[in-house]
This record gives C-alpha cells, sequence and structure tokens, in this order.
C-alpha cells in the first residue's frame, strides 16, 4: 500500500483531475439540497451564477457567459467520499483507501494464481510482486488520482477472477 502511493507522494498530494472538482460539486449539491447546509463549493457556485444557470446557458450558441457545469453523469457516492474526505482535512484519506483495495487485489491475485500453480507464495513473493507492480507499471498513479477510474479496472480485475479463476 505504502510503495503504490509513491506518485503521489512525490507530488506532494493526491493527483486532481479535471473532473474531481464536479465529483465534489455534485456531492455538495445533494447535501445542500436534503440539508440546506452551505461549503465553500455552494458559495462559489452562487457567486458564478446568482440567479442560477439558464436553459438558454447550456445551449451552443447562446449566451456569452460561462457554462455551468455537468453535474449528471457523476457517480455521487464517490463524490460522496471527496466530500468526506475534504471535510476531514484532504484527500491523502481517499488515495489511501484506494491503495488499500488496490492492493488487496494485487494480494488476491498473486495468491490465488500461485495456488493455481501448485504452491504457496511466500510473503516475501507477494510483496515483491507488489513492488515490481508498484515500480513498473502505473497501478500508483492510477490508485493516487482523485477520481473512480481505478474502480473500473479493480471491476474487471474481479470479473476475471470469477470467471477464470473461481476455483
Amino acid at each position: 500500500t505504502v510503495a503504490l502511493l509513491w506518485p503521489a507522494y512525490l507530488n506532494g498530494e493526491p493527483f486532481y483531475m479535471t473532473d474531481t472538482a464536479t465529483y465534489l460539486r455534485g456531492a455538495d449539491a445533494a447535501i445542500h439540497y436534503l440539508t440546506g447546509q452551505s461549503s465553500a463549493w455552494t458559495e462559489e457556485f452562487f457567486k458564478r451564477y446568482p440567479s442560477g444557470p439558464s436553459a438558454r446557458a447550456v445551449l451552443p450558441g447562446h449566451g456569452s457567459g460561462e457554462v455551468p457545469v455537468v453535474l449528471a453523469g457523476r457517480s455521487i457516492y464517490y463524490g460522496l467520499l471527496l466530500y468526506a474526505a475534504q471535510w476531514f482535512g484532504n484527500f491523502w484519506a481517499v488515495a489511501i483507501l484506494q491503495a488499500i483495495l488496490v492492493s488487496i487485489a494485487i494480494f488476491l491475485t498473486v495468491v490465488i494464481i500461485r495456488r493455481m500453480l501448485g504452491s504457496t507464495p511466500s510473503p516475501a513473493f507477494v510483496i515483491g510482486c507488489g513492488l515490481l507492480l508498484a515500480a513498473c507499471t502505473p497501478v500508483g498513479y492510477f490508485a493516487s488520482y482523485l477520481m473512480p477510474d481505478i474502480f473500473g479496472g479493480l471491476g474487471l480485475l474481479a470479473f476475471g477472477h470469477l470467471v477464470f479463476l473461481r476455483r
């Protein structure tokens, strides 16, 4: 898990993507709608769009103002995870959680494949495989992105486990 966080450590924090703010805004909009509680995200939205976004503003060729953010199609659950991490102070908790999940997936995959080959892997072998993956593949970067993309890869790996490694 620690080895997977090396890109974020060198960067000084997890990697923000262009959509990271959209996930946060979606969660903030839901919390504001349900509880009426405002945050810096809510205040920024109302400062940019004092009367709320109009339908004409989002149509191409209409209006010369800034187009409002698109909140549709973003995972509210991942947004709430980011929102909770921000509420507690920083986004390191999200990166650490993602790195832990990736570490578990790597561990399970190495152990299952070695058992299928007829031997039980030593802890040093499993750790070595994890370190090799952390150093030679982009998995550390993906675990450090503040985006739910890592869950697509984990889901695909879980599907592979169910289909090909079900023993």
